[in-house]
């Protein structure tokens, strides 16, 4: 509120621009800018929420190809605990409580703040416009769900992190000659957006053609980069050419008419938290943008949407849409554990006859990506148990896991090991659920349901040392 009432006690207008401005009374002013806002671009979009991943029932397949989710951490019951039957393991970002989905490159909050917002201009220079209001819809309770819109990334995805340039180009509209300016002035993004004090991050991501197909670009209030706190503020833009970037979020919100732009606006109040979110297609951008804040304050979230559907700017893609350096990639279905074996590389950590019973229902996927992933990926069902196995290769070798609390060297691990770490199955029976880490840094993950711990252990041992 500082801001703007500093602002206010600065300027002299007319009754008509006075009474425009007073339409907007109530919330803080961010920190405009004063270049030219008709001839520059804006960032927005909205987080894309993902909801938890499964692989369904016997028949279905698991999701291929990186998912926008965030990561989880898995903790089965270690030894000392109250055992296994009463503790159930938590589920982490790869897998639902019955199977494994194959690992995926993070898209989620690991961001490196890797530079400042600022505008480079005075604030007692700042002229700011009329700010339409746009109209937040409250929603309550859980926000409704549409599975059919389930966010998947196309074959052979990759993502670039994107420079300080790539990201305020695209807030300029792709104004090469605007930004050299703003930065001979000591700024790099458009005064309107309210965006001075935030650390920003973003990354593009690519499909296997190597055709852009969305854009992140995250910003933490300076103040908080380590903490997303109550009386923190922090957004996240996802952007798309052409069309709204999907979501699994079921539409909720109320239109607005911005300009001859539709956006359909939504808030919520968790805790201490309020989140304000929009989304819209803007000048061939499609945009979600994502707010929260520790205070019922949406100041941001419409300077933004104001910035980005003004007729002489909007955000720009175009200098993103195409890049050539594609990694190798390779992903394809094997029939059964015969074919997996003959995939030389994994297989000295395969069983060598697959899981007793479960011979019908068989899914096998084979996923690499030069320098993100090489993994291996197994499922049997019978009913409504699953087996699963999951093969990781590393070219770090062990180093992403030391010290994992989740994962257990192949030379430690024992048949009394595997007995405390069974949990009670919703079907009845056990659920056995490890992870084994080989000296070369490969790890595979079990989850077995509808086994004995004799026949778990067969499936096991030929790859133990």
């Amino acid at each position: 509120m500082k801001y703007y009432k500093s602002y206010m006690d600065r300027q002299t207008v007319g009754d008509d621009f006075h009474r425009r401005l007073l339409e907007t009374a109530g919330m803080p002013a961010a920190k405009p800018r004063r270049y030219t806002w008709q001839a520059a671009a804006a960032l927005a979009a909205c987080c894309v929420l993902i909801a938890a991943l499964t692989l369904g029932r016997p028949g279905a397949t698991p999701p291929v190809g990186p998912v926008d989710v965030g990561p989880g951490v898995a903790d089965p019951v270690e030894d000392g605990d109250d055992g296994p039957e009463n503790n159930a393991p938590a589920d982490s970002g790869l897998m639902d409580s019955e199977n494994i989905a194959p690992t995926q490159p993070d898209y989620s909050i690991e961001h490196d703040y890797q530079f400042l917002a600022e505008s480079g201009q005075d604030e007692g220079t700042r002229c700011l416009p009329c700010i339409q209001r746009i109209d937040y819809q409250p929603v309550d309770g859980i926000l409704s769900a549409d599975y059919a819109m389930r966010l998947m990334v196309p074959d052979g995805a990759f993502e670039v992190p994107l420079t300080e340039e790539q990201i305020c180009l695209i807030l300029w509209g792709g104004d090469q000659a605007t930004y050299d300016s703003v930065r001979a002035q000591g700024g790099n993004v458009p005064w309107l957006l309210g965006w001075d004090g935030y650390s920003l991050s973003g990354k593009a991501c690519y499909d296997g053609e190597g055709d852009l197909y969305t854009v992140y670009i995250w910003g933490v209030w300076a103040g908080i980069v380590d903490a997303f706190v109550g009386s923190g503020r922090s957004f996240t833009v996802t952007l798309a050419p052409g069309d709204i970037p999907p979501s699994c979020i079921a539409s909720q919100g109320a239109v607005t008419d911005s300009r001859g732009v539709a956006v359909e606006g939504w808030s919520y109040h968790l805790d201490q938290e309020y989140i304000y979110e929009c989304a819209f297609l803007a000048h061939d951008v499609g945009t979600r943008f994502s707010f929260q804040t520790g205070e019922e304050d949406n100041w941001t979230e419409l300077l933004f949407v104001n910035w980005c559907t003004y007729a002489d700017g909007g955000l720009s893609l175009d200098h993103l849409l195409r890049n050539e350096d594609i990694p190798a990639w390779e992903r394809y279905e094997v029939s059964g554990l015969a074919e997996a074996r003959e995939v030389e590389r994994f297989a000295p950590y395969l069983p060598l006859t697959a899981p007793e019973g479960f011979t019908e229902d068989f899914y096998g996927l084979v996923d690499y990506q030069e320098g993100v992933r090489d993994q291996l990926y197994l499922r049997w069902s019978k009913g409504y148990d699953d087996v699963s196995i999951l093969v990781e290769r590393s070219e770090r070798g062990q180093d992403p896991y030391q010290d994992h609390p989740t994962v257990f060297q192949v030379a430690d691990w024992s048949f009394a090991a595997q007995e405390a770490h069974k949990y009670p199955h919703d079907t009845g029976g056990w659920l056995y659920d490890f992870k084994l880490l080989y000296p070369d840094g490969t790890l595979a993950t079990y989850r077995c349901a509808g086994m004995t711990a004799q026949q778990v252990w067969d499936l096991v041992a030929p790859t133990l040392p």
